[in-house]
């Protein structure tokens, strides 16, 4: 059974081994809303060759990227541990090593919803990925859309910030696929995270120029920590304590970038990566966030 996704307020209903502890942090109070915690929500870093981030409640459960083609059948054995009731995906973008994984996603498991930005895009690999999704509920997304999940979890999308909402005949303001990348900000009570996808310059300064609120205790890093992505403005405004970057090992681009890592490390925040710590998993109770590896 799928459930329709009302827009405006989107609302999902649901029916209703890691090792070596890295972090443990109290949030500062970045939303001040009065929050009562009904249990402990995680956001996993998957180790993949590009990157896979999958946010597990009690019920509906969200897979935002899922890495290559050939990484599908790694997310699928990660996930697949999971008490999977609705499964909602979110590529950020149409680049293959981001939602190529989600190609075979589709074929073999029970997927729900598709959220997506919208864009077209030239490839087999996005004709492959959007004749499956389009099977699926699938719904396109855009600034200002708000997502409701189980254990009062909250996503609200900053980005991309113009389409007319009527499938992949969307129009935008970029003409670069990454900086159509569907930016979203996930709430638990007190604590948020920033998924970026490959959002660079022109998308960073856009949220900015747009008065997006961007502060977050973890940010997922764009474009893999490249120099393009992660301007000081657009990291200042985030603010956050802690950094994931979803990256593979000697990658042909050298990611991340020194520049990059250097500026989160002026600032004091926590680093991990996927390339040297592996999966990534950061639970929280809507107060604090532990972070293991």
């Amino acid at each position: 059974m799928k459930y329709a996704i009302i827009l405006l307020f989107i609302s999902l209903i649901a029916v209703s081994g890691c090792t070596g502890f890295a972090a443990k942090k109290e949030v500062s109070s970045k939303n001040s809303n009065e929050f009562n915690a009904t249990g402990n929500i995680t956001i996993h870093a998957i180790s993949v060759s590009s990157n896979a981030l999958f946010i597990d409640t009690s019920g509906t459960d969200v897979l935002y990227d899922a890495g290559d083609r050939k990484d599908s059948i790694t997310v699928i054995n990660y996930i697949s541990k999971y008490n999977l009731i609705n499964l909602t995906l979110i590529p950020s973008h149409h680049h293959v090593d981001h939602m190529g994984g989600m190609i075979d996603i589709l074929d073999k498991m029970n997927v729900i919803n598709v959220l997506d930005s919208g864009s077209q895009y030239n490839t087999k690999a996005f004709s492959d990925f959007i004749s499956r999704a389009k099977k699926e509920n699938f719904v396109v997304v855009k600034r200002g859309d708000k997502i409701t999940l189980d254990n009062g979890v909250s996503i609200e999308i900053l980005s991309p910030g113009v389409t007319d909402a009527k499938g992949v005949n969307s129009s935008f303001y970029f003409s670069d696929e990454n900086d159509n990348s569907i930016v979203m900000k996930l709430t638990y009570g007190e604590f948020s995270m920033l998924f970026t996808g490959d959002c660079e310059k022109a998308c960073e300064e856009d949220m900015l120029e747009n008065s997006m609120n961007l502060d977050a205790d973890i940010l997922s890093v764009g474009h893999h920590g490249s120099r393009s992505s992660t301007s000081d403005d657009f990291l200042d405004a985030v603010s956050p304590e802690a950094a994931t970057i979803g990256v593979s090992a000697n990658n042909q681009y050298g990611h991340p970038h020194a520049e990059t890592i250097e500026k989160l490390e002026k600032r004091k925040i926590d680093i991990y990566r996927t390339d040297l710590n592996g999966n990534i998993v950061i639970t929280t109770d809507g107060k604090g966030f532990d972070i293991v590896t």
